[in-house]
């Protein structure tokens, strides 16, 4: 029995349901996670590497299931399998917050008392074992998280293809890539707004303030209104059907009822003004057909014949065949209107079997096992590995995968080291460019493809241009504020030398100035005096507090090393926090290179998307797409966020020192952030060029890449294709093409290349029932 569905089964609203998956799935993985990873280095002590481990957990967690889920989307029932993954996002972001329900508050050390210079006794610093089983909460999270959002670019754009006319797949595609990047953009800002708040609630202390570098920020609202947005979305989601919506299909039925209905007066009177002799007369020898009779209408036999060329309702029909069958109905009602023109249940039946049909050659239909055969998989990957415009489309998505993949977690902690923001307003930055960069260009991309209606090998194309392009400027990494030193740690800050002396020979923070201080390493409290930046007011040698944020009589911190008298030492002052940088216009520079590069790198997303399902078979691209986000994953999500966090630590100048054990990073080297940031955003970019533009020229210049979405292939193409029999379910007596004037012409000989005549005109080819935006033309792509 046919399932029931509502007016609201249709491509548009899943397409709404799909932009609230996509929005809900980047606004996690996107926005909250990678906005918050300072937050949760200083909130459980991670490193980079730590950090970036999580990120990884995501990607190979993905891999584990994304393959089983193309493979049951297949043949499953896709919107349902879509209604799941949201369910276990839902569940992966509520766990990912319960370390801050369940776990301890935050330990924050008030220094307030004991980081002056006092009476040379260490400060007491409470020694407590991490808790491991936090980050084992953390992983757990991640994973169900990525369990969740890898039904959401496999089996969503391939649903979509399946239940959308070709002609407006990119504009689709456009939407649901532009409210993938409004997720994050969306992320960064609750990021940033909840970053501004204490970690615990109703327990801020009194001398820490959101720009101080021991500030922890409430990480974990935004993670329980993720999990709220995907369960809200799932329960919708699982209504959908399975197949195409009945609704357009009832629709179709009517329109083609009408036509029916008005070619059968327009048959009325014509044959008041045309006799059977004329018919007769005006047709060609070799234009009559076998089994027709001298005035145009066919015989009983061949009528009976006619009729029982009925294909089943799971057959596979190619474009030609329902072409030739058209053309037959039609040549049946142009004769006898009265007694053959089809009835309303006759009518349905084609509109349905015209929605289960797949449009490729018998070439490709041969290389595809049947439904039985699938659990075979060396029949669906072997096809795959030969085909080489996906392999090297999917190459290009790596490369690009592994640069955005490490971007993606890295960048706020990045702007936020380079320019001396806090962790809120570093979010906010980046989120103000996430927003019109990766937003409009994942929509730019798919206006200009659908706007042009480019053909696929001309997406293509539109890769490398765009790649190349993008180049330039990733030298953009190279901005940054002038980092001011850290006494001890880049500069000596002994009163009785230079302080702008550079050391080379690690950090040392213990000097004459501060010998009878007994200062201790734990926690960083950096102070900035002339220009010089302090581990604390302790190590900057200060005895006396004068307020929250002002200390004097600060020993190391001379008005003039060279030249400082005893006066000059006990007037020295310093302010809490870090030098202020003053370079807002670097960081403006900087954000609109950051927009030119995000808005280039994400307008390939839908060409790149459509070169990859275009170039593979329909019965081919959910497997297709999943194997895809497999190896992009595993060789480029997977790796990037490892090689990135690797690549931050190795800048890392001052660790976390707590008890014997190594923390997170405090202070870093920004010259070396920027250049291994250059390097890691120029090598797969050089590369994803090289792999689009070998892509485009390998592109098989067959008919269908060469065809505008939507468009009919011309009479010569058409005539080609018509010579393909599909054997499969499907029993043909005769194959016959339609010549220009709406009769039936016998099939060409084996040897024979059939061609149209090139003075007619190529609309009068189709059969009078086509409309524009009907599956019944001679071939959509």
């Amino acid at each position: 029995m046919e399932e029931e569905e509502g007016r609201f089964c249709t491509p548009k609203y899943f397409l709404i349901l799909l932009c609230g998956y996509a929005f809900t799935q980047s606004f996690t993985v996107g926005g909250l996670f990678p906005a918050v990873i300072s937050t949760l280095e200083r909130r459980y002590n991670l490193s980079s590497l730590e950090s970036g481990m999580l990120s990884a957990c995501y990607d190979f967690s993905v891999l584990l299931v994304v393959i089983a889920y193309g493979y049951v989307g297949t043949h499953g029932h896709r919107p349902r399998l879509l209604s799941i993954g949201l369910c276990f996002l839902a569940a992966g972001a509520f766990i990912f917050a319960l370390p801050q329900v369940v776990g301890a508050e935050y330990d924050f050390t008030d220094s307030s008392d004991t980081d002056i210079c006092a009476d040379g006794m260490n400060p007491p610093v409470s020694c407590g074992e991490r808790d491991n089983s936090i980050y084992g909460v953390l992983i757990l999270g991640i994973v169900l998280i990525a369990f969740g959002s890898a039904p959401l670019y496999t089996l969503g754009p391939a649903h979509l293809d399946y239940i959308t006319n070709p002609s407006i797949l990119p504009k689709y595609l456009g939407y649901f890539y532009l409210f993938a990047a409004l997720g994050p953009a969306m992320g960064y800002i609750v990021a940033s707004l909840t970053l501004g708040a204490w970690v615990d609630p109703g327990s801020k202390p009194s001398n820490v303030e959101p720009g101080d570098s021991n500030w922890v920020g409430a990480w974990w609202i935004g993670w329980f209104l993720a999990a709220s947005l995907g369960l809200g979305i799932a329960i919708p989601f699982f209504l959908f059907r399975r197949g195409r919506p009945a609704l357009l299909i009832q629709e179709e039925v009517i329109e083609l009822e009408e036509k029916v209905e008005k070619k059968d007066n327009e048959n009325k009177k014509e044959e008041k003004k045309i006799s059977t002799s004329d018919l007769g007369s005006e047709m060609k020898p070799s234009e009559k057909t076998p089994g027709v009779t001298p005035g145009g209408s066919p015989t009983t036999r061949e009528r009976k014949k006619r009729q029982n060329m009925v294909v089943p309702e799971d057959s596979v029909m190619l474009d030609s065949e329902l072409q030739a069958v058209g053309a037959i109905s039609q040549l049946d009602s142009s004769a006898h209107s009265k007694s053959t023109l089809p009835k309303k249940t006759e009518i349905k039946r084609r509109v349905v079997k015209r929605h289960t049909r797949v449009s490729m050659t018998r070439k490709s239909i041969e290389q595809i096992p049947a439904e039985g055969e699938m659990k075979d998989f060396r029949h669906i990957f072997f096809p795959l590995l030969k085909n080489v415009t996906y392999l090297l489309t999917t190459a290009g998505v790596t490369t690009e995968a592994f640069a955005v993949s490490g971007f993606s977690t890295f960048l706020a902690k990045a702007v936020e080291s380079i320019f001396v923001l806090s962790s809120s307003t570093a979010a906010l930055a980046v989120g103000l460019v996430i927003i019109p960069g990766a937003a409009g260009g994942i929509y730019f991309g798919g206006w200009i493809s659908n706007r042009l209606r480019l053909t696929p090998r001309q997406n293509a194309l539109i890769c490398w241009v765009v790649a190349l392009s993008a180049i330039p400027l990733l030298f953009g990494f190279f901005l940054g504020c002038e980092q001011y030193p850290l006494a001890g740690m880049s500069v000596r800050y002994n009163p009785n030398n230079n302080n702008n002396n550079v050391i080379n020979e690690g950090v040392n923070f213990d000097a004459t100035c501060n010998s009878g201080c007994g200062c201790g390493r734990y926690p960083y409290s950096p102070v900035c005096s002339n220009g010089i930046n302090y581990f604390s007011a302790c190590y900057a040698g200060c005895k006396t507090r004068d307020s929250a944020t002002s200390f004097s009589n600060c020993s190391c911190v001379p008005s003039n090393p060279s030249t400082a008298t005893l006066a000059m030492i006990e007037s020295s002052t310093a302010t809490l926090g870090k030098c202020d940088s003053n370079c807002d216009g670097v960081l403006v520079g900087f954000l609109l290179l950051l927009l030119l590069i995000m808005f280039s790198t994400f307008m390939n997303n839908v060409p790149a998307t459509v070169v990859s399902l275009k170039c593979l078979p329909e019965i081919q691209r959910s497997i297709g797409i999943s194997l895809q986000q497999v190896i992009v994953r595993a060789l480029g999500s997977v790796p990037g966020p490892l090689i990135f966090g690797l690549a931050l630590d190795a800048a890392c100048g001052l660790w976390e020192e707590k008890c014997g054990e190594r923390g997170s990073c405090w202070e870093y080297r920004n010259v070396t952030i920027r250049r291994n940031l250059v390097l890691l955003a120029l090598f797969p970019k050089i590369a994803s060029f090289t792999f689009f533009f070998l892509a485009w020229w390998f592109f098989p210049k067959t008919v269908e890449s060469d065809v505008r979405p939507g468009s009919v292939i011309r009479p010569k193409a058409q005539s080609q294709w018509n010579t393909h029999v599909v054997e499969r379910k499907l029993t043909i007596t005769s194959k016959v093409d339609m010549n220009f004037h709406g009769q039936v012409s016998p099939r060409p000989r084996k040897n024979t290349n059939s061609r149209l005549s090139k003075d007619k005109d190529p609309r009068q080819s189709a059969p009078p029932s086509s409309r524009a935006g009907d599956r019944d033309r001679p071939v959509n792509v």
